[in-house]
């Protein structure tokens, strides 16, 4: 059973917008919490409870506290709280959210329009489906409410409600996975509701500090989100896609381990036959599973989305980094860092292109997919291509990223081993190589 609380200060009609939409959708218990300064603000509504939390200002994070704290809600198995400065809600957003939810979720959102969250992990990054993240931003999600307990331990919450990160590391600390609903996009005004009350320019200058005496009551907290803010900000993330290749999967990882630089390395399993993550969670990882076998291309999109990190390094699972590469990786000038592929089963180097032109991209693709680039080019271009789940999406890449004007460096380092086999993704691409090329070269001149 879910409901939805609609949180409401100062501004009913930006809390009307929300209730309609969510009115027009399936049928489902909402409430409006609302903390209005005068009588006149307060939102009223006979289609839904209003439940009045009184004149004085408790903030967003007071807000919080009741939720997590009045019995009445503990009668639902998710609890929705929403921002009232959200809006485009679809007819078919309720229904949506509820079928993909099971019960082993802490937290869930549909996905947020481009310009309504800093966010990457909250856009919509592929077409369907639900896509595991490390960190739910709270403007419109549903809280399992087995863990209000657990949240209910740190209150008062932060005044003005920052606390996104901290409870969705206390739900992934508690065993819970967070979730974005890629079938679902709405909207958000960022600052929307404090704009509108005038309160914005206090909330930029006071909510650190806010943070801080929230902090000093509880340093778990104050640790839990050092930990994931370091995690997240490393310079380089390696990006490691796995579909059955769990015993292959170890050396991948240890192989970047070989490196002084620290990365965040974040292991993506594709939905393999046997989950992997017991094999590995000794290793210092971050892990997500998709919900269905969706491809290399998706595969990267949804870890380079869950990462700040100034430079991305493609990993493939069956695929080893020689020792200290990334290191010497990092000490050339370049938005494309490159060098040469070693096959694993006979030592064969292969070098690439050294001058690398857009022309060029045309007829076969210039340099490997083990190649280390800033993350702002992935953003910039729209990330991996996902129309196919088979793909060269490596060269359909790395031609995109030339024609936004991509400085490539070659060194000449032999980077990884490359443990392609017979009968893999290349051989059967290769198979329709000309349709595949065409393709490509579609894409690339669009």
């Amino acid at each position: 059973m879910f409901c939805t609380i609609i949180c409401s200060y100062n501004t009913p009609e930006m809390t009307d917008r929300v209730v309609k939409e969510l009115l027009r959708g399936k049928k489902h218990d909402i409430y409006v919490l609302d903390n209005s300064s005068n009588e006149e603000q307060v939102y009223k509504n006979d289609k839904v409870e209003v439940i009045d939390l009184g004149r004085e200002n408790v903030g967003f994070g007071g807000m919080h506290d009741y939720i997590f704290t009045e019995p009445r809600f503990r009668k639902y198995d998710f609890v929705g709280i929403f921002n009232n400065d959200i809006y485009d809600i679809p007819e078919n957003y309720f229904e949506t959210i509820e079928k993909n939810i099971d019960g082993s979720e802490g937290i869930v959102s549909s996905a947020i329009k481009k310009d309504g969250s800093g966010w990457e992990q909250m856009w919509k990054i592929h077409q369907d489906g639900k896509r595991q993240v490390f960190h739910v931003e709270d403007i419109a999600c549903y809280f399992n409410t087995k863990l209000f307990d657990r949240f209910a331990e740190f209150i008062p919450f932060q005044w003005y409600g920052i606390t996104d990160i901290q409870t969705s590391q206390l739900a992934l600390q508690a065993g819970y996975k967070l979730y974005i609903i890629d079938d679902i996009e709405i909207g958000h005004e960022l600052g929307g509701a404090r704009k509108k009350v005038g309160s914005y320019k206090n909330y930029l200058n006071d909510s650190g500090n806010k943070m801080n005496e929230w902090f000093d009551r509880f340093p778990e907290l104050k640790k839990l989100y050092a930990d994931y803010l370091k995690q997240i900000s490393r310079k380089v993330c390696v990006v490691i896609p796995n579909y059955n290749h769990n015993d292959l999967l170890r050396n991948s990882i240890e192989s970047v381990l070989n490196n002084k630089t620290k990365c965040d390395i974040i292991v993506v399993d594709d939905y393999s036959d046997i989950d992997p993550y017991e094999d590995i969670k000794d290793l210092p990882i971050r892990f997500l599973k998709h919900d269905r076998n969706r491809g290399l291309a998706q595969a990267r999109n949804t870890a380079i989305a869950s990462t700040k990190a100034e430079y991305i390094l493609p990993l493939d699972a069956d695929d080893e980094l020689y020792p200290n590469v990334i290191d010497k990786m990092l000490e050339q000038v370049g938005d494309v860092i490159y060098g040469n592929l070693v096959w694993k089963d006979n030592d064969i180097q292969l070098k690439p292109t050294v001058e690398v032109r857009l022309d060029k991209f045309l007829d076969n693709n210039q340099i490997f997919g083990c190649s280390l680039y800033k993350r702002d080019l992935w953003k910039k271009i729209g990330g991996y291509w996902e129309k196919y789940k088979e793909f060269y999406e490596d060269w359909d890449f790395w031609a995109r990223c030339a024609k936004v004007g991509a400085k490539f460096k070659y060194i000449d380092l032999d980077i990884y081993k490359y443990g392609g086999t017979t009968g893999g993704m290349c051989d059967r691409l290769g198979k329709n190589r000309e349709e595949n090329v065409k393709i490509v070269r579609e894409h690339i001149c669009s």
